[in-house]
């Protein structure tokens, strides 16, 4: 596999309890956790629909500049599909993007939110947790990569690697429990790699 590489064996073997903090985000659902922060809702447009859309915005070109690519745009409708039922686009904000499960989910159904954050000028080595937790290195794909996981209970997880200038943030968050949450976070990062501009050394 192309993906992630050492860092699916973190999962297993985190039982430290983490407060996790990789740059304020999460409503519920974000991996570097950060509780009840919620994302702004796109402008609303002259003939405002009943669910908010993502930008339009093409595939991302390789030689593309991280500030340039649309967050929204890093993973098609069938890619979310795999990642989990039901996964529609939440809100857009600078260079974020979120898709959950929420408006959809049954009351037996599990919890997903997906958030995308491109971070220009950011290095992996800058993705941290502010107080207590634990991170782990590893690769995506060759790219250098870092992981925060939750403690088992939490159902999060932030996957962050490098790509351009900076680094892309991957934050997870599900009540199927964390391993289901950095499974989310690993295989999103697959599909997102691939789109990106190789990293600047």
């Amino acid at each position: 596999m192309r993906g992630l590489t050492n860092l699916r064996q973190f999962v297993i073997g985190s039982v430290v309890l983490l407060s996790l903090a990789a740059c304020g985000e999460e409503a519920g659902r974000a991996v570097s956790a950060k509780n009840g922060d919620v994302a702004p809702q796109p402008p609303s447009s002259a003939e405002a629909p009943q669910q908010p859309s993502p930008p339009a915005a093409g595939e991302p070109e390789q030689n593309e500049s991280l500030k340039s690519i649309n967050p929204c745009g890093l993973l098609s409708e069938s890619q979310l599909a795999e990642l989990a039922d039901n996964l529609d686009f939440v809100s857009t904000s600078g260079k974020n993007c979120r898709w959950s499960n929420r408006e959809a989910m049954g009351a037996d159904d599990d919890f997903f939110m997906i958030t995308v954050r491109l971070r220009p000028g950011q290095s992996v080595d800058e993705l941290d947790i502010i107080t207590t937790g634990s991170t782990q290195t590893g690769e995506v794909d060759g790219r250098p990569a870092k992981m925060i996981v939750a403690d088992a209970g939490e159902g999060q997880c932030t996957l962050g690697f490098a790509a351009g200038s900076g680094r892309v943030d991957i934050y997870t968050s599900s009540t199927a429990g964390t391993e289901r949450a950095c499974a989310l976070a690993d295989r999103a990062a697959e599909m997102i790699e691939p789109k990106l501009p190789e990293p600047v050394s």
